[in-house]
């Protein structure tokens, strides 16, 4: 009964937050636009393809923490689908304490949704910071980023990778249990460096994926964009993605991903073109998160919502 009202009043939540979010959204600057069909084709199935990779990246950490039985492939995406919708609700709580709690309907042990659930945020913003540093960081144009700016975004960058050291980031855990008076840990659970840098590359994949979706959807508002400022492209999305995950006071970033974008693709295109792509990303990711919730709900798998199993999974 209680697992029915907290998930009532997840979806309740999310109702009122997207319904809100969608309001803010700017359609009239999209007045008049016709883009190419076939690149949002193919930016589509790659935004798809970076979410379903998500799911097959939680589900990887959670058989290195040693869970035995995590569910069908249908009912993890589902989880991991609701979850990912979490990130419209203020503070990203919902993005990281949704695995959790629908995890342990699959049978998963709390402990490791718990330690993969914040593997998976962490090194999700560090890599994309990391990454998308690389590409910008010595690139002229990014004048209009400050050294101290970008010199700040590294250093939350280094010290969220530095924070998943293993020896760090399970003395954090160990603490948090004492401090709940939590029980024994569950040994296979700990961290190893192994978990982390698999972890890390399956992140850098992510990152490949989200940022030639956005490269794609670009072209097709942006047929002429050079392909020499496509790399510029990529990582200008996924930096703006990545402060956005960061503002934790914005739902999905909103506002501020935006403010990003409209600082560093004015540098590749018109301001007006600039504008577009910058509002129909949003429009579009979020029709994409949606999309993604709904193939994940129609195979979601007969265990989706079945009973607790036991917690030694």
């Amino acid at each position: 009964m209680l697992r029915r009202v907290v998930s009532g009043l997840y979806y309740v939540l999310l109702a009122v937050f997207l319904a809100w979010y969608v309001r803010r959204l700017d359609f009239t600057a999209l007045n008049g636009t016709r883009p190419s069909f076939l690149w949002l084709v193919l930016a589509s199935l790659l935004a798809l393809a970076f979410r379903y990779w998500g799911v097959f990246t939680w589900r990887t950490m959670l058989r290195d923490l040693g869970a035995r039985d995590i569910g069908s492939w249908g009912s993890s995406a589902y989880v991991y689908a609701k979850a990912w919708l979490g990130r419209y609700l203020p503070g990203k709580v919902g993005w990281i304490l949704g695995k959790v709690y629908f995890g342990t309907a699959l049978g998963i042990a709390r402990e490791r949704l718990v330690v993969g659930a914040l593997i998976e945020a962490l090194q999700q913003v560090a890599v994309t910071l990391l990454l998308a540093l690389a590409l910008l960081a010595f690139d002229t144009r990014v004048a209009v980023l400050s050294w101290p700016e970008r010199a700040l975004l590294l250093a939350v960058a280094v010290a969220l990778l530095l924070g998943m050291h293993p020896w760090v980031f399970n003395y954090v855990i160990q603490l948090a249990r004492r401090l709940r008076r939590s029980a024994e840990p569950i040994p296979d659970a700990v961290v190893r460096s192994r978990t982390l840098l698999r972890g890390a590359l399956m992140q850098g994949v992510g990152f490949a994926l989200t940022g030639l979706s956005y490269v794609a959807f670009t072209l097709a508002w942006v047929p002429s964009l050079a392909v020499a400022d496509m790399p510029f492209v990529l990582g200008a999305f996924n930096l703006a993605g990545a402060v956005g995950i960061l503002a934790v006071f914005a739902p999905s970033g909103l506002g501020v991903r935006e403010g990003m974008q409209l600082l560093l693709l004015p540098l590749v295109m018109p301001k007006e073109l600039a504008f577009v792509v910058t509002v129909a990303a949003r429009v579009w990711s979020t029709a994409m998160d949606l999309v993604f919730f709904g193939l994940a709900w129609g195979r979601r798998g007969d265990d989706a919502g079945g009973a607790v199993a036991s917690s030694s999974r």
